[in-house]
């Protein structure tokens, strides 16, 4: 399980059959391989880690649900640990789908809504961007806004988005399951 609070972002190095290799942050002490990364929100598992590079395995289901065939730079995230703090929301790491980014106008970003997905996409409601735990600050049939702080453009990918960027989102469990249960009023 994951927070959405991302701790850094780094480069892809290559992407070579179904790898990706990333950098390795320095931060990243005590890697173990099978360990679960969220990389841009997507919950990997180490496949291999050196100095410099951590490398994981990319099935095709992945590269289909995910912006990870195309990204440049990947936000990561460590798992939660069982005695950790809790900050953010909910993020499994299971990547719903893809959208574009569209424009940005001062601290808002705007997104366009993902079809099928509209019902989830609920104002004051958590998303997860590109693993970043994030509050929707509007919508609407077609479009959704985030507002952005400083300290999260700094410290992830999203202060890097250009017009028409793929990027992945994860639905917050919790309003999945209520709406599961419940639908939208």
């Amino acid at each position: 399980m994951f927070t959405g609070i991302v701790e850094t972002f780094v480069p892809v190095l290559s992407r070579e059959k179904n790898i990706l290799k990333i950098a390795r942050p320095a931060e990243f002490k005590n890697l173990k391989i099978g360990q679960s990364i969220a990389v841009s929100g997507a919950c990997l598992s180490i496949l291999k880690f050196e100095n410099d590079s951590i490398s994981f395995e990319i099935l095709d289901e992945t590269f289909a649900r995910t912006n990870l065939k195309s990204a440049e730079f990947v936000n990561l995230e460590r798992a939660l640990p069982v005695d950790g703090r809790f900050e953010g929301h909910v993020v499994s790491g299971h990547v719903d789908g893809v959208l574009k980014f569209l424009r940005k106008s001062g601290e808002k970003f705007f997104f366009e809504m993902s079809r099928g997905f509209e019902k989830f996409f609920i104002e004051k409601g958590s998303i997860s961007l590109n693993g970043v735990s994030l509050t929707i600050a509007a919508e609407n049939e077609k479009e959704f806004c985030i507002c952005l702080i400083s300290q999260t453009l700094g410290k992830t990918n999203l202060g890097k988005l250009k017009s028409l960027d793929a990027v992945n989102f994860e639905i917050d469990f919790l309003a999945k399951l209520f709406l599961k249960n419940h639908g939208r009023n």
